[in-house]
């Protein structure tokens, strides 16, 4: 098996994907928080609404497609580019279910 080595760039690069991912992923989990809360953090009410705003305008669950996306950011890294389509695949299709 050959060795695989990422260059600093690479892993800078893949390092910022993965925060910018997780920031929006956290985003999202802040927003279906507050659908519950008033600002001081109490529940007021246990009533389910449709979340508004950030990624909820364009997407129903980003919080599950920003995993999607790290898990592939994460692929991506440890298989260096050589894993294939096939290998990428396969990850969104296990994080799909």
């Amino acid at each position: 098996m050959a060795e695989y080595r990422i260059s600093l760039a690479q892993a800078i690069a893949h390092s910022a994907v993965h925060a910018l991912l997780a920031w929006g992923q956290f985003k999202a989990a802040q927003t279906l928080a507050a659908l519950r809360k008033d600002g001081k953090g109490a529940v007021i009410h246990r009533k389910h609404l449709l979340p508004q705003g950030h990624l909820f305008r364009y997407l129903s669950s980003p919080h599950y497609n920003l995993e999607m996306l790290i898990y592939l950011n994460l692929f991506c890294l440890v298989s260096g580019g050589g894993g294939g389509v096939a290998g990428c695949c396969f990850t969104c299709c296990c994080l799909s279910w």
